[in-house]
């Protein structure tokens, strides 16, 4: 039975091999970080529009207050029913200066604002250029990606069909636990699940296991190591 399951790893391993060749090669890790970018550029262009927009709000609430600021100036200097006491003249001075500073500081952060602006609009055309070239890598990676899947499928076939056969004379419960052990390794590497077990280590983990542990291989032709969970037998 172990010879036989032996048989079907080798023949797995194969089947992953093809499958790593194309899912893990050149063209499929380009074309994955080019979608990769241009997820996270389109993302950053709907960033950098909504900041524009908080930007564009505030440059609007300035421009308002400094035209509501340049009139109350307007209104100072053109008043000519300003009392001549020193007192009222001294009030009327301090308040022309408060207004000439809070309008001195709405330019200042307007021309601030606008610097803002343009840096945000000249990064949203890098982006949008850049969104432009991911697209032609893409439509340029995507065919030639499905031209490497499909120029792997009859192989994938042929080594499937031969899975089957082998898959037919081994214990259902065996074939389930390599089935489960290989599934949850997500890294898809074809790595051995079935091991042998070399004075009482796990050749997968070295792990060394119990001689209770050990002494069940003779009855049941197996055993699973405790540590890494690997199907043992005896060589």
């Amino acid at each position: 039975m172990i010879k036989e399951m032996l048989n079907y790893q080798q023949k797995d391993k194969e089947r992953l091999k093809l499958i790593l060749n194309v899912e893990q090669g050149k063209t499929k890790r380009e074309l994955d970080d080019n979608t990769k970018t241009l997820a996270i550029t389109k993302n950053a262009v709907l960033s950098l529009e909504n900041d524009a927009k908080t930007i564009e709000q505030t440059i609007e609430t300035v421009r308002k207050n400094l035209t509501e600021l340049l009139t109350r100036a307007e209104d100072i200097v053109n008043n000519e029913n300003i009392s001549q006491g020193e007192d009222e003249l001294n009030s009327a001075v301090t308040y022309a200066s408060t207004v000439a500073n809070k309008i001195a500081g709405y330019e200042s952060q307007l021309n601030d604002l606008m610097r803002r602006i343009n840096e945000k609009a000249t990064q949203f055309e890098d982006a949008k250029r850049k969104i432009v070239t991911v697209q032609k890598n893409i439509a340029t990676l995507t065919p030639k990606y499905e031209a490497q899947k499909n120029e792997l499928e009859p192989q994938l076939k042929v080594v499937e069909k031969e899975l089957k056969s082998i898959e037919s004379s081994v214990d259902k419960k065996l074939m389930d636990k390599y089935k489960k052990l290989r599934s949850s390794d997500k890294t898809g590497r074809d790595t051995d699940i079935v091991v042998p077990l070399i004075s009482n280590r796990c050749a997968g983990c070295h792990f060394e296991l119990a001689l209770s542990m050990t002494h069940k291989i003779s009855t049941e032709g197996y055993i699973t190591c405790e540590e890494c969970g690997k199907i043992l037998f005896k060589q």
